[in-house]
């Protein structure tokens, strides 16, 4: 009888404890759903498959262009949100010429310096 007794105990933990982990599956499966509906917005999903373009930059020392070129990749950064890590290594593929020349040899000093 004790036995019995045991065998039951054991099978109603082993019970409870597989509908626990069903509910707690079900929780993350919701909770997973829920968190990309939310972050899903059909326009915006949308809107961020756009492609922007960006204009390089050499170097060349003509004011205008210059700020024309900031505030282009100002603007990408603002619609993709991008963050400051991801900023420098896209503006520094953007360079060319003597730009590039120079954002190289920055790293470089940097890279010393460490």
């Amino acid at each position: 009888m004790n036995t019995l007794g045991h065998r039951m105990d054991r099978l109603d933990v082993d019970h409870d404890g597989g509908r626990n982990e069903e509910r707690q599956l079900n929780y993350r499966r919701e909770k997973r759903i829920n968190r990309n509906y939310d972050w899903h917005d059909d326009d915006e999903q949308y809107l961020k498959n756009i492609k922007l373009d960006i204009l390089n930059f050499d170097g060349r020392l003509d004011s205008q262009y210059y700020l024309d070129w900031v505030m282009s990749i100002e603007r990408y950064f603002k619609w993709y949100e991008t963050s400051q890590e991801r900023r420098v290594c896209f503006a520094a593929m953007k360079l060319l010429g003597q730009a590039i020349q120079y954002w190289s040899n920055v790293e470089r000093l940097i890279a010393l310096r460490r």
